[in-house]
């Protein structure tokens, strides 16, 4: 992904997360949208080009078009990688391109000597974590809640 494609992906990319969050711990989303941006701008202290961050875009074969993006993070000394983000458009879904995206990032990652693969889900997003379950990923914890307001 170039400096081009990671602009476009930026705004849209932070305006789900706010969303996301904003839906799973039921808060307004102007508040939430401040946080989000400060989050992403603590990950990524020199944009796209911080140190251990990874941006691709998702090419579909036959086309060459452009169908999504991932984003991970890899720590070589602790031979882990965290998934910040993939996404696939919407008119592709469906269609096994997270699957195949998900098994090549995996591939790639094992080529660069890592050995664990971590994510965050949604409790929400039930079709990314029957994706997930389906390619193997397990729960490694649960974060509860309960609201306290009247």
């Amino acid at each position: 992904m170039g400096e081009g494609d990671f602009s476009l992906y930026r705004g849209p990319t932070l305006e789900a997360y706010a969303r996301d969050i904003a839906r799973a711990f039921h808060r307004p989303i102007s508040e939430v949208r401040v946080e989000a941006r400060k989050q992403v701008k603590h990950l990524l202290k020199d944009g796209m080009a911080t140190s251990g961050h990874y941006f691709l875009n998702v090419i579909e074969k036959k086309s060459g078009a452009k169908i999504g993006r991932v984003w991970f993070n890899v720590d070589k000394r602790k031979k882990r990688a965290f998934l910040y983000d993939i996404l696939i458009n919407r008119s592709y879904r469906g269609k096994g391109y997270g699957r195949e995206t998900m098994q090549l990032l995996e591939g790639k990652l094992k080529g660069m000597g890592i050995s664990q693969l971590g994510l965050h889900v949604f409790a929400h997003n039930q079709f990314a974590i029957n994706l997930y379950m389906n390619e193997g990923y397990y729960m490694a914890s649960y974060n509860m809640q309960k609201d306290l307001r009247s």
